[in-house]
């Protein structure tokens, strides 16, 4: 309430405003206007979110107090006598078999659930809390879509024994997988292996062949005996040669490495004479092939002894 000053007139000062006097601090209130913050200011935004029907706050099927989205019904018990209003109007049909069965305008959900579609997880058809019903069927069906549980399958998956029958032709070699015709790369003769034999590699044939294997000392040695009548003399792999050189200084050449490969040969100086016995490669054999490094070894003392072997390439003592 303004009250004016005594003769004053009309739009002179106030005596006091709102029984404040003085100098007065006037508030909203005192104006009947209302307080800072009571309404929110012009706003198209409030206008719209106010007139949205499309759930702008996401409340769930929960929070209203409504059953979720894929919600089974089970089928009622029958009633005797239908639950009724105040006025006697049914509030409650049975639903499903019996002579009562409502129609679908009585109990009608056209709208209000989402349509049986196996593309929607619904809550009855997870494990663990919440599964209380179990659902048709039809309502999660996944035929057509994995397949059914099998040992064979899981059989056929773990078999490395070729069960699809594959052929060499439909992996790129032409020739039967087991039947190699090079090991490393290197070329496998084609002579067939006589019983015993094994197969061993030749560096001058450049190729892998069937050979008799040796033996070693013992019985796998022929003994042989020559003398000076016969220098020089070229022995035979497998040979042990014992050599009288009493009658004077001989040679005797080893067999060629080519095809011969661990093949040996022992020799042995039988006499007490001054004369040597010197032992090289074979005539044929080319200026590489060494014994130990050198072009020849001699044997100078009674009972004296050597076993080379050859790898196929030189001689080596053994």
């Amino acid at each position: 309430m303004w009250i004016g000053k005594k003769n004053s007139g009309a739009g002179g000062a106030v005596n006091s405003v709102n029984t404040k006097t003085g100098d007065v601090v006037l508030t909203p209130a005192d104006v009947g206007a209302a307080p800072a913050g009571a309404y929110e200011p012009a706003n198209a935004n409030i206008q719209s979110h106010i007139l949205d029907a499309a759930n702008p706050h996401a409340v769930t099927a929960a929070q209203a107090g409504a059953s979720p989205v894929g919600h089974t019904h089970v089928q009622a018990e029958s009633h005797n006598a239908p639950d009724t209003d105040s006025a006697g109007t049914a509030l409650h049909h049975t639903i499903g078999g019996g002579s009562n069965q409502a129609a679908a305008g009585n109990h009608n959900h056209s709208g209000t659930y989402e349509p049986v579609d196996a593309t929607i997880l619904r809550q009855a058809n997870l494990a663990g809390s919440g599964a209380a019903v179990t659902p048709a069927k039809s309502d999660h069906d996944h035929t057509g879509a994995y397949e059914p549980a099998n040992a064979n399958i899981q059989s056929h998956i773990l078999d490395a024994a070729n069960p699809h029958a594959v052929t060499a032709a439909q992996v790129g070699n032409t020739a039967a997988q087991w039947n190699a015709d090079k090991i490393q790369g290197k070329p496998v003769s084609a002579t067939a292996p006589a019983n015993g034999q094994e197969l061993q590699y030749n560096s001058t044939s450049g190729q892998w062949e069937p050979v008799t294997p040796s033996t070693g000392g013992g019985s796998g040695f022929t003994v042989v005996s020559k003398t000076l009548t016969n220098s020089p003399y070229q022995s035979a792999v497998s040979e042990a040669v014992w050599f009288d050189a009493s009658g004077g200084s001989s040679t005797m050449y080893l067999p060629t490495v080519t095809g011969n490969a661990n093949k040996e040969v022992a020799i042995t100086k039988t006499d007490s004479s001054a004369n040597t016995v010197t032992v090289t490669k074979a005539p044929g054999d080319g200026g590489g092939v060494l014994i130990n490094g050198a072009a020849n070894f001699v044997l100078t003392v009674q009972n004296q002894s050597i076993t080379v072997i050859t790898d196929g390439n030189v001689w080596r003592v053994m």
